[in-house]
């Protein structure tokens, strides 16, 4: 994932492409000053979205390791990476709502087990072992999950939307 770095750089880029630093040289070329300005706000506004995106995946991202620090006294991880990586080895773009998600259910701990419904792991399958995956495989857990999530609910935005409402998923 690139940081804002990368993200006004490409931005930039795109400008410099444009060649918007010299309006006169556009306006030349039978590009009109609405146009020019259209263009413009495009960009800019594209630049905005990817850190305005960026931002809310690393607000998500720290309250997920607060909260996990809280439930059990370390940031969560194992020998086989940790939430984050996890999340990005099952490929899932959305990371801010796979984030709050699965804060909500397990802080992304891959060995939780709801005392009263018997649910397990990062996703809380019902019942437990539903994924085929071994309590405590985070990676595998967070795979299995995203297929739930997009054959159910067909988003992880949809899926909190969902569990904003009947408080499961």
């Amino acid at each position: 994932m690139p940081d804002l770095k990368t993200i006004l750089e490409e931005a930039t880029s795109e400008w410099n492409l444009f060649n918007l630093n010299n309006k006169d040289t556009l306006l030349g070329k039978n590009i009109t000053e609405k146009e020019y300005y259209a263009i413009r706000d495009k960009i800019v506004a594209k630049a905005q979205a990817k850190i305005e995106r960026k931002r809310q995946e690393a607000i998500a991202h720290a309250e997920l390791q607060r909260a996990s620090v809280r439930a059990t006294g370390t940031a969560t991880a194992s020998a086989s990476g940790n939430c984050a990586s996890w999340i990005a080895q099952a490929g899932i773009a959305d990371t801010a709502n796979a984030i709050e998600l699965i804060r909500r259910e397990s802080n992304c701990n891959p060995s939780a087990v709801n005392s009263s419904s018997g649910a397990c792991g990062v996703a809380q399958e019902l019942p437990c072992g539903k994924s085929g995956c071994s309590l405590g495989d985070g990676a595998c857990q967070i795979k299995w999950m995203n297929n739930y999530v997009q054959q159910r609910y067909g988003s992880w935005s949809n899926a909190v939307h969902f569990h904003n409402i009947n408080n499961w998923y």
